[in-house]
């Protein structure tokens, strides 16, 4: 087995954890190898190894390993709600974005890669300025409710799950695996100021070990961000106590309730099941079982 076909396998299996097959373009972008690989390597790659019957291809271009050709169903039947949901959130992301604090918004989870079923909720990504972080959370959060729009753990369709919340001094993940780069690279930006994606990816440039197409060396990833410009930074020092006030309030009310959350003055990560040591455990299994 050549090295890009080891790195397709590798890269369908990822992605079969998810039950969620892949493109071409999404192959390439998203191949799990040492080195990047060029869009024509993968494709005469996979050209070879359909032909072999050694990898599974349906109507649409989508790649499955063999024997799931299912999945590919399941995801084309997503499409639909992936496409009226990413309108929802482009909506609410209008509003949100008046809040002087955030600097970026943008999808996570199975929206990023359009992968959500009808009933999933949509969950949002927000960047904000430094010592703003819990302040924007709490306009974000009123926002919502006020529409009612925020997802709650009995009206999860459609409803918004601010589940990430970053400064622009916390940008670099703690957690650094094949998981993580995943979500990193998956992130999909709705709305921006002062290229804040590009500095979170070029915090981010470990991720290009596990993959290197999604985070290619020869661009500015991996050089050092820019100094914040003050956008939404207002030096009133009220503003500052105000920020501890509500960081305090809220982390006071969610402490009965947290379990694997990280919260802490710079970031506020809502996702009380880590799913992390589950799904790269599955990734062995599948490797063990295909190559």
């Amino acid at each position: 087995m050549t090295k890009t076909e080891s790195a397709i396998i590798k890269t369908l299996s990822y992605g079969d954890i998810f039950d969620y097959p892949l493109q071409l373009n999404e192959i390439h972008r998203f191949l799990i190898s040492d080195l990047a690989v060029s869009r024509l390597e993968v494709e005469s790659t996979l050209s070879k190894m359909t032909a072999e019957t050694r990898l599974c291809e349906r109507a649409g271009n989508y790649y499955c390993l063999s024997g799931r050709r299912s999945v590919v169903d399941q995801r084309v039947s997503c499409v639909g709600p992936s496409a009226r949901k990413m309108e929802i959130a482009k909506t609410i992301v209008e509003k949100l974005k008046f809040i002087p604090w955030i600097l970026f918004v943008g999808v996570t989870g199975r929206l990023a890669v359009e992968n959500s079923d009808e009933d999933d909720d949509i969950d949002l990504m927000i960047i904000t300025g430094r010592k703003r972080l819990w302040l924007s959370r709490v306009f974000v959060v009123l926002f919502l409710l006020a529409i009612a729009r925020y997802r709650r753990p009995k009206k999860i369709k459609d409803m918004i799950c601010p589940n990430l919340f970053l400064t622009t001094e916390s940008l670099s993940w703690p957690e650094r695996n094949l998981y993580t780069a995943h979500e990193i690279a998956q992130v999909k930006p709705l709305w921006e100021r002062c290229e804040i994606h590009k500095r979170f990816i070029a915090a981010n440039a470990w991720a290009g070990d596990f993959l290197p197409n999604a985070f290619p060396k020869n661009e500015e990833a991996g050089e050092s961000p820019k100094a914040e410009k003050p956008v939404g930074r207002n030096p009133i020092k009220f503003l500052d106590v105000l920020e501890i006030i509500a960081f305090r309030f809220q982390l006071l009310r969610m402490k009965p309730k947290m379990t694997t959350e990280a919260v802490s003055p710079n970031i506020a990560r809502f996702h009380p099941h880590n799913v992390c040591p589950s799904v790269l455990s599955e990734y062995i299994k599948r490797l063990d079982k295909f190559t």
